[in-house]
């Protein structure tokens, strides 16, 4: 994998075209985007990779799984909202973050996982003006 650079990642586009339309309202589409932009940008895909609806290369797959990690994760969304927003069943999410969860145990999945919600932390900090 490619060293990751925060200035590579675009800024937040409106993925609405995308996005479920039954979503809840307390869901922060905006850290949504920007997890999936992060995680396209360090395993190097373009966005439709992580919405398309076949599972695609393990590349692409352990990519989705990040995602749904960090949606789970960082933006505290239940299994069935981040299906619901990556087009999956939450038992598949459900899977994907023990996945990622066990192999948080290696040091470089660790860090991976680590760049990507210090960039997440940043951009939030960026949108709120905390950081020119």
């Amino acid at each position: 994998m490619a060293p990751f650079n925060l200035t590579l990642v675009p800024r937040c586009t409106d993925l609405s075209p995308a996005l479920p339309p039954a979503l809840p309202s307390s869901i922060d589409m905006t850290d949504c985007s920007h997890i999936c932009m992060i995680v396209c940008s360090v395993f190097q895909l373009p966005l439709q990779a992580l919405f398309q609806a076949k599972r695609g290369s393990a590349h692409q797959a352990l990519a989705r799984q990040y995602a749904m990690y960090l949606m789970h994760v960082c933006c505290g969304m239940s299994f069935s909202d981040v299906g619901r927003f990556l087009g999956r069943d939450r038992t598949t999410v459900s899977h994907a973050c023990q996945v990622i969860e066990e192999h948080r145990e290696r040091e470089v999945i660790d860090w991976s996982l680590n760049v990507i919600e210090m960039s997440l932390t940043m951009m939030r900090s960026q949108q709120n003006g905390a950081i020119e």
